[in-house]
């Protein structure tokens, strides 16, 4: 176990650093925007309670906002995202179900599950903090344009991570 919990408190640093010190200020052509933060809470373990998650969402939410200067969408859009996960993840089980102490990395489940399972939870993700960052529906095409393209954006940025970083380890 403390071996499993310095594993996630080095990812929990890698992916913090990641999105704070580098990927803060990246967007494409003013549309695309990369929060690769969500990936701390996609790959966590698939047996952890929702209360303590969700208020490890909501941990790591206040701090992406307290780094971004923003007030509680990140922390909102996280909290919803614990929320809903294991709502997600018991409708896209396989068949032959999940071991409770393994995650829910790429190279453990496979693309087709990892890609259903990232790209709708990214999109819950996402959809939420950029509708919350705009405050109503009047720039409706270009939030949604926005929400589309950043769901790509951090997804592919996700999967080169899932190469680079999970390739090799254990994926428990």
């Amino acid at each position: 176990m403390n071996q499993n919990l310095i594993s996630y408190l080095i990812n929990f640093v890698i992916y913090f650093i990641l999105q704070v010190v580098f990927l803060h200020h990246v967007t494409l052509f003013n549309t695309a925007f990369c929060f690769v933060y969500v990936s701390i809470l996609l790959f966590m373990p698939f047996n952890i309670g929702t209360i303590p998650f969700m208020v490890m969402g909501f941990g790591l939410g206040l701090l992406v906002d307290f780094s971004y200067g923003t007030i509680g969408i990140h922390a909102a859009a996280c909290v919803l995202v614990c929320y809903v996960r294991p709502y997600i993840i018991n409708n896209i089980e396989p068949i032959s179900g999940y071991d409770g102490n393994s995650r829910p990395l790429l190279r453990v489940m496979g693309m087709a599950w990892f890609s259903r399972y990232a790209l709708i939870m990214i999109g819950i993700h996402h959809t939420l903090l950029l509708l919350i960052e705009v405050g109503n529906f009047s720039l409706f095409f270009s939030t949604l344009a926005k929400i589309v393209f950043s769901i790509g954006f951090t997804y592919v940025v996700i999967l080169l991570f899932q190469y680079v970083f999970h390739s090799s380890k254990g994926g428990r």
